[in-house]
Parts: structure tokens; sequence; C-alpha cells
């Protein structure tokens, strides 16, 4: 089963929705658009209305099928060919007699062409029972067949209802209206089912977009520490065969050639911990501008409280950490779709509404893995940091003690 996101979830339902709205609004309408004694009238024709109620049901069946076959991947929305045909059994028995009625060979089933007149065409409820049942069967068996093919044949299913009801003797005035009606209904099915793809691939391009974040900075670093490490290793691993070498001849330039490779050494751990400090030593301005240009692209509303420049600089470090863990997360864990950040000399709070609500209502501690207790080691005895979640609101806070405070404690 594939697992979807927030927003997707939204569209989905909402989707589902509509689509199932418009199929339980066709019997009220049915009712509406046939004689004022409709339910006699339903009496009176027992075969019709059995169809329209069959054709109902059959059609929110496919419907339901529809969206969980989408939900479960099936992206492209098809359904059986068979159970197309099945789903609209009902629908061409219905149009069948409604032809045959046409014909002469089945009986009448209300007024022939022109026999409703100009008072009759100002209301709908002219449509004898009989047709308007069988006429409404046929247009709700039309509903499961647009799930899957392309908008513009609403088009035309309109044309092809106004032209049944004007063939069986409703009126053109009233066959309009009619015609309209299918086609806003399919139109706004298809458009539903256009919204719920383009959130689907809109949130699988966020996806990948974060992904891709996450393994370019992964990328340059692992550059740069082959940058930095390759040549010092591979001059200490030469250096070292030398060194073994010249030892057992007894050669007295071993010592001096063992010195270099200590040399080298330092070397090397200062050129790691420059790239380090590098690539964690950056300036709170910048950093919090770039972690709200890759929430943003990963499609995260961002919300900001106060200024980089509201934080102390003895605190800017340790804010920069924060932020690029809470970041990090937040792409990595995290299906947020609001983040807001408060910036100000007291401290940083980041809280999103991304995390997976805990079997308990109640407020939960977080249990913390590798990257907050990195965090927590690096913010040292002058800050604090709390983490809490509640539902699925995720809060990480750091405070910031004075330095003057923590001297005198």
């Amino acid at each position: 089963m594939t697992t979807m996101s927030r927003p997707t979830t939204v569209f989905y339902w909402y989707t589902a929705a509509t689509a199932l709205v418009m199929t339980a609004l066709m019997p009220p309408l049915g009712l509406v658009a046939t004689s004022a004694s409709a339910l006699e009238g339903m009496r009176a024709h027992p075969l019709p209305a059995a169809l329209f109620v069959v054709q109902v049901a059959l059609t929110t069946v496919a419907e339901v099928w529809w969206l969980e076959r989408w939900r479960r991947g099936t992206r492209d929305g098809s359904l059986p060919r068979w159970a197309l045909v099945a789903a609209a059994i009902p629908a061409m028995i219905a149009l069948a007699l409604l032809l045959a009625a046409v014909l002469g060979t089945s009986g009448t089933t209300g007024p022939g062409p022109g026999a409703v007149t100009g008072a009759g065409t100002a209301a709908f409820s002219v449509i004898p029972n009989r047709v308007g049942l069988l006429l409404f069967t046929v247009m709700t068996g039309l509903i499961p067949l647009h799930l899957t093919l392309k908008w513009w044949t609403a088009l035309i299913s309109a044309a092809a209802v106004v032209a049944l009801a004007v063939l069986v003797g409703i009126p053109l005035a009233i066959a309009a209206p009619l015609g309209s009606f299918m086609l806003a209904l399919v139109l706004v099915l298809r458009s539903s089912l256009w919204l719920l793809d383009l959130v689907d691939q809109i949130e699988k391009v966020r996806q990948v977009e974060g992904k891709l974040a996450l393994a370019e900075e992964r990328l340059r670093f692992s550059r740069d520490l082959h940058d930095v490490m390759g040549r010092d290793l591979s001059s200490i691993a030469v250096t070292a065969e030398l060194v073994t070498q010249l030892a057992e001849r007894g050669d007295p330039r071993a010592a001096e050639h063992a010195r270099s490779i200590s040399a080298m050494a330092r070397s090397s751990l200062a050129d790691v911990r420059a790239l380090v400090r590098g690539y964690r030593d950056v300036d709170l301005p910048p950093e919090l501008q770039g972690t709200l240009s890759l929430l943003r692209s990963a499609g995260i509303s961002t919300h900001v409280h106060g200024e980089a420049d509201d934080v102390p600089a003895e605190h800017a470090e340790a804010a920069t950490w924060a932020l690029r863990e809470a970041g990090t997360n937040l792409l990595r864990h995290a299906d947020a779709t609001t983040v807001r950040i408060t910036l100000g000399p007291d401290g940083m709070r980041v809280v999103n509404d991304g995390a997976t609500p805990p079997a308990s209502a109640a407020p939960t501690a977080i249990v913390e893995g590798s990257g907050l207790r990195g965090l927590r080691e690096r913010l040292g005895p002058t800050r604090t940091l709390r983490t809490e979640q509640d539902g699925d609101t995720f809060t990480l806070d750091i405070r910031f003690t004075p330095e003057e405070n923590h001297d005198q404690s």
C-alpha cells in the first residue's frame, strides 16, 4: 500500500466526498425532475425504479473501488473493463427501454415529442415518471465511465443526454438543462481527480527534492573530506612503508622519516578539524535563510518570529547547530506542513506539525537519537535543550543562560 502524505490525504478525501456526494444527489434529483407524485410513480413503474436504485448502488461501488485502487498505488485510476461494463448494466437496460419506447415496441413511456406544451416547460416536473427514472438511470451509469475517460468526453455525454431526452419527447427547454447538469457533474468529477493527481505528483517531487538536498550535502562533505585526507593518508602510507624498509636495513634515516609521519599526521588532523569547523561553524543569518529556503522548497510553510540578530553573539553558533539539526530532522523524519521558528535574546524555538501522534494524548518526552544527543553535548553548560511532543506537534526549545550567571554559580 502506498503511503500518502498529509496534503495528498486531504485531497483524496475531498475527491472521495465529491464523487460520492454527486452520486448521492442523483436519487433526489431524479425524483424532483419527475412528477410531483414521484413515489407513486415509482410504485407504478417498479422496473425503472429498480434499475435506478441498482444503478446508483453500482456507481457508488465503482467509485469506492476506484478510490481504493488509487490509494493502493494504481495511480492511473483504471478499473477493469468488466467492472465498468458490470456497473453500467442497469443504464444499458434503461437505454434499451427508452429506445424501444421511441420505436414503439414497448408501449407508451409518456408524452411523445411535442406533447409537453408551453405551460409545462417551466419546470422539470413535466418529465413523466417512467421516462425520468430511465433517463436518470442512464445519466448515473455514465459516471463510472468518466473515472477513466478524458475530460473532453463530458461534452459527448452531455450531448448524448440532450439528444436522448429530446428523442423520448422531452422539450429542448428541459433537455438542455439536463445536459448542462451532466456536463457540470462530469467536469467537477474530472477536476477533482485532476487535482488529486496533481497534488500527489507535487508531493512526490517535494520528497525527492528533500532527499536530493540531503544527498548533495553528504556528497559535498565526503568530497571535501576526500580532498583533504586522500593526499595526506597516501603520503603517510608510502612513508610508513619506507620507514619499515629502512628500519629492516638499519638505516638511520628511518627515524627521520618516522618523525615526518608524525608531522603529516598532525597536519592531517588539523586539516580535518578545520574541515569540520568549516562544515559546522556557519553564521546564523545565512543558515536561517538556507533552512527556510530548503523547507519551502519541500513544500513546508515557514513562519519566523524575530531575527537572527536578536540572538546574542555568544549563542549564535549554538543556535546555528540547533537550526541545522531541526531542519535535517524535518526533511528526514517528519511530514510537516507548517514550521514556526522563534528567535530571541533568551533562546530559540522550532515548532512543527509533522510528528507521528503517540498513543497517549498527553504531552510526552522525546526519545533522543544521536543527532539530538550530539546537539545537547555541543550546547554546553550555558544552554538548555528541551524537546516535547503534543499530538502531531513537535517542539525543540533552546534556552540561553547568561554567561555571567553561569560564572557566578
